[in-house]
C-alpha cells in the first residue's frame, strides 16, 4: 500500500473523528429556538402571571452573543397581554436571553 495514501486516510479520519467530537454534544445553535420552546421558557420563568394573563413572543430571536455554531446566546423578545387575545396592545414587553447546554435550550442568567 502506498505510504501517501495511508496518510490521507489517517488525516480524514482524524478530521472525521475531531469533528464528531466537537459537534456530539448537541448544544448546536445554527438556528435560534422555535417560538414554542421560547414561550415554554417564558411560562416557566412566570408562573405567578395575573389571572386572565398570557404571555406571546414578539420579534424573532436574535444571536447576541456564544459561539457561532455552539452555544450561542439568543434574546428572545416576551409581550405580556392582558386579555385573551394578542391582537391588543402589551401590557409589557421584556427580553429573555436562551442558549442550548446538555441538548437542551435553557434560559441564561
Amino acid at each position: 500500500m502506498d505510504i501517501g495514501k495511508l496518510v490521507s486516510w489517517l488525516i480524514v479520519g482524524a478530521i472525521a473523528y475531531g469533528g464528531y467530537n466537537y459537534l456530539s454534544t448537541g448544544d448546536i445553535t445554527i438556528t435560534p429556538p422555535p417560538q414554542q420552546t421560547v414561550l415554554k421558557l417564558a411560562n416557566e420563568a412566570n408562573r405567578n402571571l395575573p389571572k386572565g394573563s398570557h404571555l406571546a413572543t414578539g420579534k424573532s430571536c436574535i444571536r447576541t452573543g456564544g459561539g457561532k455554531v455552539k452555544r450561542g446566546i439568543y434574546t428572545c423578545e416576551i409581550k405580556v397581554f392582558t386579555g385573551l387575545s394578542s391582537y391588543e396592545d402589551a401590557k409589557n414587553s421584556y427580553n429573555i436571553l436562551i442558549t442550548k447546554r446538555d441538548g437542551r435550550w435553557q434560559l441564561t442568567r
